[in-house]
């Protein structure tokens, strides 16, 4: 039963208890199921409803309506729930007006039914927060604490029990580490009767914060698709990458960067604004960058940059929403079927002659799959012999990946062959960049984050590319920052972060706060190894999946089907770990990213659109010749 005299036991986004009732404060507002074993079942709701028809759906596929009633009434659905998380959501418009008392899962029992039956257990996530729990009832009450100091688990179990003279059991928690506490009646039975949490304050930045000295030049480089294990900076046995490699020594390298989608616009629109995609919305093919969100060309220009932006990819254009706040727009858009080189590189070089100081964002197109590099960089890896299948036609690439036909190795190999090539050729034309930079003596003192917006597939779990899926090398990318040489900042950084702390960064630097889902990296750098941060990453779709990077581990969630895959680290990529070992490390991942998915109880909903074939021609063949529309 999900009810609001249940309290905080309910796991729920979107609604605001009020008047002893949900009421749904977004368009899409949600309640999440956890089932150890799928099941056949019905759902019982008990809602008012003002103005349309509001649409319920079960883990993302629609099951019915409910009717609009002004007064309580009383709605049945037949539903599947899965094993693992389901999602019970309620689709209206910003104008209906949604009061849910209560839902019922499965049948109704003759009597009351408490939260924990004997033999039921409950779990709840410690992280970052105290919490105390106060259980009403009768009997045993088994308590199981499970934390991760740096993560090594420790454990201890006890009991308590109810007396003659209290009926109350109180269970308090004050320790920062991630883990979790599980209860179980062992005898009787409880309710849960309070449960309150208050979030643990952030550890102070040890020493004083790096703060700018004036406003220094900050020019933002992406490479398309790159992976860093692909990278020798990052231990690549191949000489792909020799100009970022200089680079890197003037550098802070990030050893586990995370980008939080695994699709251009979306990675790209959290890069800009410091938000996830569950609060940008850019979240599908049809969704474009609102003009409501703060964004670092838009910040930068209201304190006196001249911003520019540089594009050869279709999916970061004027037209999706990232020319706003941009002084000078470059784009070289158009279809794609070999590294050209195009004007970009030599317009970056004019453009840095206007008077600053100067932002910019430049996005390469390369290594992005599927692409062949011209030459001299085609062969670099791979004799003329070996061209029979990676210098064919783009549409042979293409065919063959969606007539999901096996790869042999060597064709694997002949793909991954260009892919590195590609690596080597973007990485001469950014060389050639730094160097414009410091010939105009504007390197040393100039912040420089060299990225990427997603990894790339190739063909480990035999899957080529990235948006559809979000495994660890899909997720995981290059991130080398150049702060301004007279801060000193130099050196490599193991704990994880994530694409979502570029503008918070920013803002750190510039001793500035505004309020972004992101976090800064300068408590990363400071740290003297890795921590218990949490990235988190989404696939190219409404539903997709979620993955998730804490320390050595990395899991898969996936809200439609419920599915949940944890992998461990093996290098080249992480092996999966199969049920029932880690099941500790499994439960943890849980109610960690339902407290992630709970930030955005209160977040806009409302994405903003794009019709797609308003797009100009050019842009059009762009999208097209990556694969990403029809």
């Amino acid at each position: 039963m999900i009810d609001p005299a249940s309290g905080r036991t309910n796991v729920w986004g979107g609604f605001e208890v009020k008047d002893g009732a949900f009421f749904a404060v977004r368009n899409t507002a949600r309640f999440i199921l956890w089932r150890t074993a799928a099941v056949e079942s019905r759902i019982s709701l008990e809602y008012a409803l003002l103005g349309k028809p509001c649409r319920l759906l079960v883990n993302k596929a629609a099951v019915g309506e409910l009717a609009p009633s002004p007064r309580r009434t009383a709605a049945e659905f037949g539903v599947r729930l899965n094993a693992g998380f389901n999602f019970l959501e309620f689709d209206k418009t910003s104008k209906d007006v949604l009061t849910v008392h209560a839902v019922l899962a499965g049948p109704r029992e003759p009597r009351r039914r408490r939260h924990l039956e004997e033999g039921e257990t409950l779990t709840v996530g410690t992280e970052g927060a105290s919490s105390r729990l106060v259980f009403r009832g009768r009997g045993v009450l088994g308590i199981a604490e499970v934390l991760f100091h740096e993560g090594r688990r420790t454990a201890r179990t006890f009991d308590r029990r109810t007396s003659l003279l209290s009926r109350r059991i109180v269970h308090a928690f004050d320790d920062p580490s991630p883990g979790f506490v599980t209860f179980t009646a062992r005898s009787g039975s409880f309710d849960v009767v309070e449960n309150s949490v208050v979030r643990i304050p952030a550890a102070p930045f040890p020493g004083k914060v790096p703060r700018f000295t004036g406003s220094p030049n900050v020019f933002i480089f992406l490479l398309d698709g790159c992976r860093p294990d692909h990278l020798a900076v990052y231990g690549y046995a191949r000489p792909t990458s020799p100009n970022l490699d200089r680079f890197a020594a003037d550098a802070v390298v990030f050893e586990k960067a995370y980008a939080n989608a695994s699709f251009t616009r979306s990675s790209v629109a959290t890069l800009f604004t410091g938000l996830y995609p569950e609060s940008h919305m850019v979240r599908v093919m049809t969704n474009k960058l609102s003009n409501r969100l703060l964004t670092i060309p838009v910040y930068l220009k209201a304190k006196g940059y001249r911003t520019s932006l540089f594009t050869a990819a279709g999916n970061i254009s004027e037209n999706m929403g990232f020319a706003r706040g941009v002084d000078d727009y470059f784009p070289n858009i158009g279809e794609w079927r070999r590294a050209e080189g195009g004007t970009l590189p030599r317009r970056f070089v004019g453009w840095l002659d206007r008077e600053g100081p100067l932002f910019s964002y430049f996005h390469f197109k390369e290594p992005h799959l599927p692409i062949v590099p011209p030459p001299p960089f085609q062969d670099m890896f791979s004799a003329p012999k070996d061209r029979a299948f990676d210098h064919g036609v783009l549409e042979e690439f293409q065919r063959k990946i969606h007539a999901e036909r096996p790869f042999g190795p060597d064709e694997v190999r002949a793909v991954v062959d260009n892919y590195d090539a590609a690596i080597a050729y973007v990485d001469a034309e950014l060389g050639k960049l730094m160097k414009s930079l410091k010939d105009r003596g504007i390197y040393d003192e100039s912040l420089i984050i060299v990225l990427s917006d997603h990894g790339e597939s190739l063909y480990e779990r035999e899957y080529w590319g990235h948006g559809a899926k979000v495994y660890e090398e899909t997720a995981r990318v290059p991130l080398i920052v150049k702060f301004p040489a007279s801060m000193g900042l130099k050196g490599r950084v193991e704990a994880v972060v994530e694409l979502a702390g570029v503008f918070p960064t920013l803002l750190d630097l510039l001793g500035q706060e505004v309020g972004l889902d992101g976090k800064s990296w300068l408590p990363a750098i400071a740290a003297a190894g890795p921590d218990d941060a949490m990235a988190v990453a989404r696939s190219f779709s409404k539903a997709g999946d979620f993955g998730l990077r804490w320390r050595d581990w990395y899991a898969v969630v996936n809200l439609a089907s419920g599915m949940e895959t944890l992998y461990g680290r093996a290098k080249p990529v992480f092996k999966e770990i199969r049920a029932g070992a880690e099941d500790d490390v499994r439960l943890l991942f849980k109610v960690r990213f339902l407290d992630w998915l709970g930030r955005f109880a209160e977040a806009d909903d409302r994405p903003v659109t794009v019709d797609l074939r308003s797009l100009p021609k050019n842009e059009l063949e762009n999208l097209r010749s990556l694969g990403y529309i029809k």
